[in-house]
């Protein structure tokens, strides 16, 4: 099926700043819902997010009339063969596998989202960015790990910098990293949304995805949202495992407190630490 969202906007050269909101969805067999809000100011930008029932691909352009059209393939031609198996059908176990750099480390990228002139989320009291939540963590997450002498870590971004997709995993690909996590904030058109959601896209992700949630979402104390597949291009286009972690709602006044709380950050950072260090059986 494909879905297209028309512009309503008219000839407006800038949003609402409150622009939020979501879409009814009824008897769809792909979609269970589609929500919208304002996702950066400078330029004025709208993020729509289709959340799906289950892994699907996904195509997406300009009709050339004001209008976005996606269009979700068939389920069944979603790439959920593993990346190889044993001789007994079984997957190879990647944290015995690991390859080392010449250091003898293994390496690990850290993807604090956003950055600079790409905000992410607004808080919903509108004076927290998500940009600046994702490098805090980042750097949380790296002076723990630092203190393995089994690891390499490095950062996509250490400041306020902007980078492409592309340039993020190009980092990872040229490090031949072991693995790469992506941190993000959330953010729905409705403020009651909320939770921890860990999302993998490539089946030999999943296992990582599976040890990173085990520690990460307890760390939050939040609500558990599971672990999800999302068709997202960093962790689409690396060949490590990766994953992509949405630590809470910035559209929720609660957690967003909770989210620029320190101790809850250092809490979460160290979650995120265990499942990378137990993953690549450096503890």
């Amino acid at each position: 099926p494909a879905t297209a969202f028309a512009d309503n906007f008219g000839d407006q050269q800038k949003l609402d700043s409150n622009l939020n909101g979501s879409l009814d969805i009824e008897n769809e067999a792909d979609v269970s819902g589609i929500r919208y809000a304002l996702f950066q100011k400078e330029p004025s930008t709208v993020r729509v997010v289709i959340d799906l029932k289950h892994a699907m691909n996904y195509t997406a352009y300009n009709d050339g009339s004001n209008r976005v059209i996606v269009d979700l393939a068939s389920k069944d031609s979603v790439n959920t063969t593993p990346d190889a198996t044993l001789p007994d059908g079984s997957q190879p176990d990647d944290t015995q596998t690991s390859p080392v750099n010449s250091k003898g480390k293994k390496v690990v990228v850290i993807d604090a989202g956003h950055g600079a002139k790409d905000s992410g989320a607004v808080g919903i009291s509108r004076k927290n960015y998500e940009k600046t939540f994702n490098l805090a963590m980042a750097l949380k997450v790296e002076s723990i790990l630092k203190q393995n002498p089994k690891l390499e870590v490095v950062l996509t971004r250490s400041d306020d910098t902007f980078l492409e997709l592309k340039q993020r995993v190009k980092v990872a690909e040229n490090l031949k990293a072991n693995v790469f996590v992506s941190i993000h904030a959330n953010s729905s058109g409705s403020s009651a949304s909320n939770g921890t959601e860990t999302y993998y896209q490539r089946s030999a992700s999943k296992a990582f995805a599976n040890v990173m949630h085990k520690y990460f979402a307890p760390a939050t104390g939040l609500t558990d949202r599971g672990i999800r597949y999302g068709n997202f291009h960093v962790i689409r286009e690396t060949t490590m495992p990766a994953v992509l972690l949405e630590v809470g709602y910035l559209s929720n006044a609660k957690e967003e407190a909770t989210l620029f709380d320190e101790d809850f950050q250092n809490r979460v950072a160290q979650g995120i630490a265990d499942g990378i260090t137990e993953y690549l059986d450096v503890k």
